[in-house]
C-alpha cells in the first residue's frame, strides 16, 4: 500500500486541513458491557430519560445497534 492509500484528508478550499490513519481508532475504554454503563451514568436525566435526545434512554440490543 502507499502512503496515500493509508491516510484520508479532509481539505477545505484545497488546503489540507486534517490527516487520519486508516488505521486510527478511538481509546477503548472496555467492554461493550462497560460502554454501555457508561452511556447510561452519562446520559440518564435520572428518570430514565436521555438528556442529550429527550427520548428514553436505549436498551442495550438499541444501543449496540446505534
Amino acid at each position: 500500500m502507499t502512503n496515500n492509500e493509508l491516510q484520508s484528508y479532509l481539505r477545505h478550499k484545497e488546503t489540507k486541513v486534517f490527516e487520519m490513519d486508516t488505521f486510527w481508532k478511538t481509546q477503548a475504554r472496555g467492554t461493550n458491557d462497560q460502554e454501555y454503563q457508561i452511556y447510561l451514568s452519562c446520559a440518564n436525566d435520572g428518570k430514565g430519560i436521555d438528556f442529550t435526545t429527550g427520548n428514553k434512554l436505549k436498551t442495550y440490543d438499541e444501543w449496540v445497534s446505534s
